[in-house]
């Protein structure tokens, strides 16, 4: 199935500078949104509605589906996120009025996105996407299947109960633990002391000595919520046979402030190391045995030349 799949790839800075100016979206093969963002902004407990206006500007019949998926943004890149806790998913706050609806040539639907902000929910931006996605009607029977999908983001800001933010990602590396030999796991305990949750992020960039081989290894994304501890484990391990690296650690919590660790990590073949050193066990033991017997020999030589003397005498 062939697939043209559009996002706002730019709402990152329309975010930083235009949040609360409607941006509408280009038409993506003859669909199109009113809108790109969607603005909230709210306190906990606030429910929110408001309604976005999806086109059809083909001559021919369209299937449409709407769902929300939350996700992150990294490196220039869209990670989706699944299952986060309720306290910062948009995808659990949010209902949609329809799922599925057929879209009639240069037609529209209107669908009611209503943001219901629990109890529980951090302050801060929280976003998510909303995913449009149309098939051809006349299509959908065809083995080439074409497939346009629009993913406007749904932006929440979510203030305390007064209506103010006031955010603290305040957190502390307490410590770490590390397996040096033949693979293993880093261990950051971390603390978060804000407000706020956290997400760890970082990079480890592992250098043989001799080949100069680089490889690079992400710190996965491990959720921290406010006022816990938690114990992140990133494992490492190497293919190749032997070999030392030198090994530099970033990590953060919050992508500002990151913790530099350097460190020695070494592949050992035991097998080959217990080969080799029952080797030299074996060698010098034979060496011994034989020096004994050489000198047993000299020993048993020199007597019998002593009592040959005598005798002559």
């Amino acid at each position: 199935m062939k697939r043209n799949y559009s996002l706002a790839m730019v709402f990152f800075l329309i975010l930083g500078f235009f949040t609360q100016v409607p941006v509408k979206a280009a038409n993506y093969e003859g669909y199109y949104s009113s809108q790109m963002i969607m603005n909230f902004k709210g306190k906990p407990g606030d429910v929110i509605t408001k309604t976005l206006r999806f086109f059809n500007d083909t001559p021919d019949e369209a299937q449409a589906g709407f769902g929300v998926r939350d996700f992150i943004y990294e490196k220039n890149s869209l990670i989706y996120v699944e299952d986060r806790p309720n306290s910062f998913s948009v995808n659990k706050w949010t209902n949609l009025n329809v799922d599925t609806v057929k879209l009639q040539p240069k037609g529209y639907v209107d669908v009611k996105v209503t943001v219901k902000i629990p109890e529980e929910a951090e302050m801060g931006e929280h976003m998510a996407l909303l995913e449009g996605s149309f098939i051809p009607v006349a299509a959908q029977d065809s083995q080439m299947k074409i497939k346009t999908e629009i993913a406007p983001v749904i932006y929440v800001l979510v203030t305390d109960k007064n209506g103010n933010i006031n955010l603290d990602q305040k957190w502390d590396l307490l410590g770490t633990k590390k397996d040096v030999i033949n693979g293993g796991h880093f261990i950051f305990s971390v603390e978060n002391k804000g407000n706020v949750h956290l997400e760890s992020q970082g990079n480890m960039k592992i250098t043989n000595i001799f080949t100069k081989k680089v490889i690079q290894k992400k710190i996965p994304r491990v959720n921290l919520l406010p006022n816990n501890k938690k114990d992140i484990l990133v494992r490492w391990n190497i293919d190749d046979y032997i070999g030392i690296y030198k090994t530099e650690v970033t990590f953060s919590m919050d992508g500002k402030k990151f913790e530099k660790i350097n460190t020695t990590l070494f592949i050992i073949p035991w097998l080959l190391v217990c080969i080799l050193l029952t080797t030299v066990l074996l060698v010098i033991l034979f060496i011994r045995i034989y020096i004994k017997r050489l000198k047993k020999k000299w020993l048993a030589e020199a007597a019998n030349g002593l009592l040959s003397t005598k005798a002559s005498s």
